[in-house]
């Protein structure tokens, strides 16, 4: 995930980062700061969703190559 990455590998860099820093959180102060943010748009569940997919996306961008930043 470096500057000329495609803007798909930015956002899962990014979700993964997120989830990183909030389970983080989560283990040193027991607050998940996620939950808070987004549960008065009911988005939690996707984000609690979507931050595990592009960790295992992420993990396998070490071992397949993204066709987008391969232009």
């Amino acid at each position: 995930m470096g500057r000329k990455s495609c803007p798909l590998c930015k956002v899962v860099g990014l979700l993964v980062i997120i989830g990183a820093i909030n389970s983080g959180l989560v283990g040193l102060i027991h607050v998940n700061y996620l939950d808070k943010v987004f549960s008065h748009l009911h988005l939690a569940r996707v984000v609690d969703i979507l931050i595990p997919v592009a960790a295992v996306v992420l993990l396998a961008s070490y071992f397949i190559d993204c066709p987008a930043c391969k232009k």
